[in-house]
C-alpha cells in the first residue's frame, strides 16, 4: 500500500473509530452512509474490506444488503456505470443501528454524476433510545414522536453539482 493511500485509510479509521465512540450515535437511532471508497465486505467473498467489518462490528447493518442480500442479483452499484474504462463498484453505503429498522433502500440511477443517489426508508424502532437532538432535522412523517410507537423516517443522499458558475442542489426520492 502506498504512503498516500496508507494515510488515507488512517485517516478514515481515525474518523470511524472516534464516530463510533460518540454515545449519541450509539445510543440513538442513527444513520451513517456517504461515500467510503471501499465496498462492503459483504459485496466481496474473499476479500475482507476493514471498513464495513469495522462498522458492522460496533452494532450497525449495511441497508442495501439487509434489503437486498444477493449481491449477484442486486449489485446496486454505485459508481462508473457511464465510464466503461472504471469496474462498477459498491462504495456509496448506508448503515443503521438497531435503533432503525430497514424497510426499503434503492439507487436512483441518473448521470448527474458518477455517484449514483442512495435512499432508505426506515421505521424508528419503538424500544430505542430516541434523543431530541438526533431526531431535530430529520424528516419525519407524524412528528409526534413521544406517544408513538414507530415511524418512518425517510433519508436521502443529495449531491450538489455545478451549472452555469451557480451551484444547486441536486436531490430526488
Amino acid at each position: 500500500m502506498s504512503e498516500a493511500a496508507e494515510l488515507s485509510f488512517s485517516r478514515k479509521s481515525d474518523f470511524i473509530q472516534s464516530l463510533m465512540s460518540d454515545k449519541m450515535i450509539t445510543d440513538n437511532p442513527t444513520i451513517i452512509m456517504g461515500d467510503f471508497n471501499e465496498p462492503s465486505h459483504l459485496d466481496y467473498k474473499y476479500i475482507k474490506w476493514k471498513t464495513s467489518k469495522y462498522i458492522m462490528k460496533k452494532g450497525f447493518v449495511d441497508v442495501a444488503r439487509r434489503i437486498y442480500e444477493n449481491v449477484t442479483k442486486y449489485p446496486l452499484y454505485t459508481v462508473d456505470l457511464y465510464d466503461k474504462k472504471y469496474s462498477p463498484e459498491r462504495i456509496d453505503i448506508m448503515y443503521c443501528n438497531k435503533g432503525l429498522k430497514p424497510l426499503q433502500f434503492t439507487n436512483i440511477y441518473n448521470k448527474l454524476s458518477d455517484h449514483i443517489p442512495i435512499v432508505g426508508v426506515f421505521e424508528i424502532v419503538s424500544n430505542a433510545n430516541i434523543s431530541n437532538a438526533n431526531i431535530s432535522n430529520a424528516n419525519i412523517s407524524n412528528a409526534n414522536i413521544s406517544g408513538a410507537r414507530t415511524k418512518r423516517l425517510h433519508t436521502k443522499k443529495s449531491r450538489k453539482t455545478k451549472t452555469n458558475n451557480n451551484t444547486k442542489k441536486v436531490s430526488k426520492l
